[in-house]
This record gives structure tokens, C-alpha cells and sequence, in this order.
């Protein structure tokens, strides 16, 4: 009877952590990555369905794509090759934020820099691109083992002015890792930022115009 006991409670506290996980991977989060207390689950769509879309090449692109909706917020993630990219929209980001207040999230979040690396968010000089169509904030850190790109996504299409200055409505944020020593690595930093530039926040318009297979 002892033993069915121990069996029985060793049973539900792998179940409470196996739901532990899942309630955490489901989180849902705001701009700066703090827990709002809501989990909502994912849901496998087609890349047409999606709220984002990337150009041209989709090489590094694996998938799937997967949507949620949370009240006001329509959310959709991706996975590439060896990351992911997450879009949010009715999310306000303010347009005069720093790229390093703005890649925070990635740091600590999505590839929680400091215990993998042991390096500061000063180390991977974010920086700012401007594109035609917005902004791209991005840094890439590097130690021995690995290497680890963070990016976001601003689009001009969603900025808006309010009284206490102005905001993105809308962002894609993403991270890549990869090994040091992968051949690819010499050019894993270009290969990223080129796969950022061509994200569009246009609801999934673009994916939509893909050919089949394409």
C-alpha cells in the first residue's frame, strides 16, 4: 500500500509539472515580457491564415504556423531554423524606445542571454535598422560555444501619435541560436538580419500571394 502511495504522488507531481510546462509555454506575455496572468493555447493554421509574412526566400523557414487570440491581441508564431519568430499586434511598443530597451524581451525571455552565455545585453550591440517600411532593432551575442541572434520588427503602417507621445501598435520579435562551430556560423549573423528584413506586418497578405510549395 506504501508503494501504490509513493507510485500514486510520484504520478501527480509528473503531471503537475508536465502541465506546469505547458501553462508557462502558453503564457501570455506583454511588450516587456512580463507574465499578464492569461494563458491561451496555440493554433496550427496555414502560413495564409497568419497575421505576418515573410518574402522571398523561405529557407530557413520550418513551421508550422500557429495563431491565438487573447481579448484585443491577435498573436501568430513561426519556427525557423533554430528559433522562432513571434508577431503581436494591439501591443504598444513607443516608437522612441532604445534597441536595447526593445530587445530586453529577447534577452531575458526568448534566449535568456545571461545564464546560457553569461554575457550583459550591452554585449551583443543592439542597434537600429531603417528600412523603408519601419525599423529593425537586432543584436547578436557570441561566446565560444554559441551564437545567438535577437531581433524586432517595427512597421511605420503602425505608428500612431497619442497624447504622450508615439507607439508601434504592432512588432515581430524572433532569436536564433546556433553552435560555433556549425560551418554555417560565418554567416549566421547575415543570414538572420536578411530573414528580419523581410518580414511584413501586413496580416498575412504576402503569404497569402505565395505560389504552392513556394
Amino acid at each position: 500500500m506504501r508503494n501504490q502511495n509513493r507510485v500514486r504522488l510520484a504520478t501527480i507531481a509528473a503531471a503537475a509539472a508536465f502541465l506546469a510546462a505547458c501553462d508557462t509555454a502558453n503564457m501570455v506575455r506583454s511588450v516587456d515580457g512580463a507574465a499578464v496572468g492569461v494563458a491561451a493555447e496555440w493554433k496550427t493554421v496555414s502560413a495564409s491564415e497568419a497575421h505576418f509574412s515573410i518574402l522571398g526566400d523561405w529557407a530557413l523557414v520550418t513551421g508550422p504556423w500557429s495563431n491565438r487570440d487573447i481579448q484585443t491581441r491577435k498573436q501568430t508564431r513561426v519556427d525557423i531554423a533554430n528559433g522562432f519568430v513571434f508577431f503581436e499586434s494591439n501591443a504598444g511598443a513607443r516608437t522612441d524606445a532604445t534597441a536595447a530597451a526593445n530587445l530586453e524581451t529577447a534577452y531575458k525571455n526568448d534566449l535568456n542571454i545571461q545564464e546560457r552565455l553569461g554575457l550583459s545585453l550591452s554585449a551583443g550591440n543592439p542597434r537600429t535598422l531603417r528600412l523603408a517600411a519601419g525599423r529593425i532593432d537586432y543584436a547578436l551575442w557570441r561566446d565560444q560555444f554559441q551564437i545567438c541572434f535577437g531581433a524586432i520588427v517595427f512597421s511605420d503602417a503602425h505608428r500612431r501619435g497619442y497624447d504622450n507621445g508615439e507607439v508601434y501598435l504592432a512588432y515581430a520579435r524572433g532569436a536564433r541560436c546556433i553552435a560555433a562551430a556549425d560551418p554555417q556560423a560565418a554567416g549566421f549573423e547575415a543570414a538572420s538580419l536578411d530573414l528580419f528584413k523581410r518580414i511584413v506586418l501586413d496580416q498575412g497578405a504576402a503569404n497569402r500571394t505565395r505560389p504552392p510549395g513556394a
